[in-house]
C-alpha cells in the first residue's frame, strides 16, 4: 500500500522499477505495459495498464489540485485504491492513504496503530461519506460479514476485491432519479441512518457466480484467468436454465429480454429516445441469442470455445460474485453471493442503484448493490415523501 503515496506524489518521476541491472521511470511504466494495440487479449489480460492508468489518474488529480484548481472532494476514491493493493498489516490499507489525504487537504484519521482494524475501517469510511456528502461508498460494502466488530455498511478494505458490480454503478443507473442523500450517524459512530424506499423482496435466487477480481486481475489466481471465466460462464448458463422456470412474460416483457437486460446489466433511461432503446433491445437480443446458443453446445464435440471465451470475457466480470434472483413482485435481477430469501431491496436517497438489506432487529444489515431489471431507471421512484428510516449496523 506504501508504493501508492510513493507513486502518485508530486515526487513521482523520481520513483525507480529495478529488474536485475535494469530500470524504468515509473512515469514510463505505463506505456510500458500499453498492450492496447496486441491483437486478441481480452481486457482482463491487459488490466495491468488500466490498473497503472488508475494510479496515473490520481496523479494527475494531485497535480490539478496542486495548480490551484477546484476540484469535487473524493475520499471515497481514494479509499477505493486500497481495496485494489495489498498491505501486510490490513490497518495500512487506509493508514498508507493518510499522506496523499493530508497534501489533498481531506480528513483521514491520523494513523493510530493502537487502534482495531475495525475502527481504522469505520472512521475512514464515516469520513468519507461526510466530507463526500455522498453515500457511494455503501456500493463496496459487500456481503453479510461474521464479524460484530465492523458494520455492515463499511467496506472490508482488507479483502483486495471490489466486491460484485460496484465498479459500474457510479452514473450509470438511475434508481433514485435526481434525489439527494439523508445520513447521519450514532453518537458511536457505528451505525449509519439513511433515507430510502421499499421497493421488493428477494424471494427465490440461483448459483454464485464465484470470480475473483483481485487475483484475476493481478496475479495469484489458483487456475488460469482464462479457465476461471469460463467456468463463470459455465454459472451464467446454470442462470439461463433456472431462469426457464419463471412466466413467458416478466412485468410486461418477454421472459428472455428479461433476462438478457439482467445478465448484460443495460438500462434505458426516461430521457433516451426511441432509437436508442431500440437500439439498446436490438444488442440484449442478440447478445442473448449468442448466449442461447453456447449454452445448448457448450459442452459437445462442436463446442465454439473461442467463441466461449469471448462471450465469457464479455459477461462474466459484470456479474461477477453475484447470483441470479427472483423477486417477490416476479422482477429478475443479480444480487450479492450472500443474498437469501426475504432480504429486502431499498431505494436509497442519492444512490443510483439499489441495495439489498437485511433485518437484524430494528435495523438492518446492508448485503450489497443489486441490479434488478426495471427498477434501475427511477421508474419505481415515489420521491422524496414516500422515504422511510433505515438504520444499518
Amino acid at each position: 500500500m506504501w508504493v501508492v503515496q510513493e507513486v502518485v506524489m508530486p515526487n513521482a518521476s523520481k520513483v525507480m522499477f529495478y529488474k536485475g541491472e535494469r530500470m524504468i521511470h515509473f512515469t514510463n511504466l505505463r506505456s510500458a505495459v500499453d498492450w492496447k494495440d496486441v491483437p486478441n487479449l481480452t481486457h482482463v489480460q491487459t488490466h495491468w495498464s488500466s490498473y497503472l492508468g488508475y494510479l496515473d489518474g490520481l496523479r494527475e488529480f494531485i497535480a490539478t489540485k496542486d495548480a490551484g484548481k477546484h476540484l469535487t472532494p473524493q475520499l471515497t476514491k481514494l479509499l477505493v485504491i486500497a481495496m485494489l493493493k495489498d498491505a501486510g498489516n490490513p490497518k495500512d490499507k487506509v493508514l498508507a492513504l493518510y499522506g496523499i489525504a493530508k497534501h489533498l487537504g481531506w480528513p483521514l484519521p491520523v494513523p493510530d496503530y493502537s487502534k482495531s482494524v475495525a475502527e481504522i475501517y469505520t472512521e475512514a469510511a464515516r469520513a468519507a461519506i461526510q466530507f463526500d456528502q455522498s453515500l457511494d461508498l455503501l456500493d463496496f460494502a459487500h456481503g453479510v460479514r461474521p464479524s460484530e466488530d465492523l458494520p455492515s455498511w463499511v467496506p472490508d478494505f482488507s479483502t483486495m476485491t471490489l466486491g460484485n458490480q460496484s465498479f459500474l454503478v457510479s452514473g450509470r443507473y438511475r434508481a433514485a432519479a435526481n434525489s439527494i442523500s439523508h445520513f447521519s450517524f450514532s453518537s458511536s459512530g457505528y451505525q449509519l441512518t439513511v433515507s430510502g424506499q421499499f421497493t421488493d423482496t428477494i424471494e427465490a435466487r440461483s448459483s454464485t457466480l464465484n470470480w475473483d477480481i483481485s487475483k484475476t486481475f493481478l496475479g495469484g489466481a489458483a487456475e488460469p484467468p482464462v479457465q476461471m471465466t469460463l467456468e463463470g460462464l459455465g454459472t451464467i448458463f446454470e442462470w439461463v436454465d433456472f431462469a426457464q422456470q419463471l412466466p413467458a412474460t416478466i412485468h410486461g416483457v418477454p421472459r428472455d429480454q428479461a433476462i438478457a437486460q439482467t445478465i448484460f446489466k443495460g438500462s434505458t433511461r426516461p430521457q433516451d429516445t426511441a432509437a436508442e432503446k431500440q437500439a439498446y433491445e436490438q444488442y440484449t437480443a442478440h447478445a442473448y441469442n449468442r448466449l442461447r446458443a453456447l449454452n445448448s453446445s457448450a459442452y459437445g464435440p462442436s463446442a465454439d470455445m473461442r467463441a466461449m471465451a469471448e462471450l465469457a470475457d464479455e459477461v462474466v466480470p459484470f456479474n461477477a460474485n453475484t447470483t441470479f434472483v427472483v423477486t417477490g413482485s416476479g422482477r429478475v435481477g443479480t444480487a450479492p453471493a450472500d443474498v437469501a430469501a426475504d432480504d429486502i431491496v431499498v431505494l436509497i436517497a442519492g444512490k443510483d442503484a439499489p441495495v439489498v438489506l437485511r433485518q437484524s432487529g430494528n435495523n438492518f444489515l446492508v448485503v450489497g448493490f443489486a441490479y434488478v431489471r426495471g427498477v434501475m431507471d427511477e421508474g419505481l421512484w415515489d420521491g422524496e415523501g414516500a422515504l422511510e428510516q433505515y438504520t444499518l449496523v
